[in-house]
């Protein structure tokens, strides 16, 4: 899935849900995504935080989709 960041505009994809695993966080779920161009920079955010910032973007996630 493709999401859009709500300031900037940059599409980022959605990669997969992850488990927090640090002794503050434990258990917490964090969504790894990365920019939609560059695969090989990965991000990680609480999933939270994550909804807030992006939007789910149907239009480029079916022309993705569609490849």
């Amino acid at each position: 899935m493709l999401y859009k960041h709500n300031k900037t505009g940059n599409l980022y994809r959605h990669l997969a849900i992850g488990t927090d695993c640090t002794n503050s966080r434990d258990g917490e779920s964090v969504v790894v995504y990365c920019p939609y161009n560059d695969e090989n920079t990965i991000y990680v955010r609480e999933k939270n935080e994550f909804h807030d910032r992006f939007e789910q973007d149907e239009y480029h996630t079916r022309v993705y989709m569609q490849r």
